[in-house]
Formats: structure tokens, sequence, C-alpha cells
């Protein structure tokens, strides 16, 4: 039992030096050199609108790539169904919903730009 708590206060010890001379560091540390965070978006991107922006960018170039695949997906589901009602049928839905995607990306990306031109005036 002895043991235990001589093993608990000496590790409660080393945990507090350790610490506190990493506290003691890190302060130096902090002086000698200002922290400064930079922007991940890049320089430019100070406003809200900005920021939207340019997920609304990084939307589109992942979601334009993405809808043609599903365009020629549903075009290779086309020509392999044989007349099969049912794979017809999931080649036009994946076509519309492919343009329903696309077009709410589109419409998004004006939306903004509308939202921006009004607030702006």
């Amino acid at each position: 039992m002895k043991i235990k708590k001589e093993k608990i206060v000496r590790t409660s010890l080393i945990f507090i030096a350790v610490f506190a001379l990493a506290f003691l560091l890190g302060s130096t540390v902090i002086e000698a050199a200002p922290f400064q965070i930079t922007n991940p978006l890049g320089p430019g991107s100070a406003t809200v609108g900005d920021i939207v922006d340019k997920i609304i960018d990084f939307l589109l170039q992942v979601g334009i790539p993405l809808a043609v695949l599903m365009y020629v997906w549903a075009g290779f589901m086309f020509l392999t169904s044989s007349g099969n009602e049912i794979k017809v049928k999931k080649a036009r839905q994946a076509i519309i919903w492919t343009t329903i995607g696309l077009a709410v990306l589109i419409v998004g990306k004006g939306f903004v730009y509308v939202v921006e031109e009004i607030l702006t005036v």
C-alpha cells in the first residue's frame, strides 16, 4: 500500500515538474515570436461573402466533373439495359437526379451572386 502511495506521489511530482517546465518554456517562446494564424483560404478572403464564394467555387469544381461522370454512367446504363424497363427507369432517374444536382449547384452560385449584389448596394 505504501509503495503505491509513493509511486502516485512521485508520478504526480514528475507531471507537475514537466507541466511547469513546458509552461515556462512555452511562454518565453510566445514572447520571442508573436503567434500569427494565416488565412487558409488565401489572401483576400476577409469577409463571409468571400468565404462562401470560395466554398461554392470549390463545390462547382468538384460537382461539374462529377455530373459529367454521372451522365456517362447513365448513358452506359441506357446502352446496357437491353430494353429492360427497370434498367431504363434507373438510367432515366440517374439523368434526372444528375440534372437536378447540377441545377442546384449553378442556381446556388447565382443566388450567392444576387445576395452579394443586394448587400453591397
